[in-house]
């Protein structure tokens, strides 16, 4: 098992990224009357902006987890921060020190390009609240969410 870590463009992961994302959706999704949809023109079109990073795992050529950031300059303080829109890894993957080193990886990818803070999430249904602990992220805000239109 030869297990990588890179910076890859979403196009050239978009097929890789679309097998692992209905696992993903399945362990993660809130309401799940809602069909996973991604409309992957939006990341196209953010990563040749350069507005997103996008980090992978990978065992050989084989894709078992991402990392997906979208930076941008922080509206209210004067620095680049990067907000977490994915991370994913595969459950064969996990409890094996690959979440920790990936993420310490991404990390020092965001930093070479000048971020300063990184937002990340946690959803109910697969919380790694204590795992982001663990890798010296605070709790800084609570976001709710409210359904006003029922599928």
């Amino acid at each position: 098992m030869a297990v990588t870590y890179q910076q890859e463009s979403f196009i050239s992961v978009e097929n890789d990224v679309m097998k692992l994302a209905e696992i993903h959706y399945n362990e993660v999704a809130q309401f799940k009357d809602y069909p996973l949809n991604i409309d992957f023109n939006v990341y196209k079109n953010l990563d040749i902006a350069g507005i997103t990073s996008i980090y992978t795992i990978r065992d050989e050529l084989n894709l078992v987890g991402y990392s997906i950031y979208i930076t941008s300059k922080n509206p209210h303080y004067q620095f680049i921060q990067a907000c977490s829109d994915s991370l994913f890894i595969h459950p064969d993957y996990r409890k094996k020190n690959h979440g920790k080193k990936f993420l310490k990886y991404c990390e020092s990818q965001l930093i070479k390009n000048g971020v300063e803070f990184i937002y990340t999430h946690s959803t109910t249904r697969l919380d790694i609240t204590s795992f982001l602990k663990k890798c010296g992220y605070v709790e800084s805000e609570i976001t709710l969410v409210k359904r006003l239109k029922n599928g």
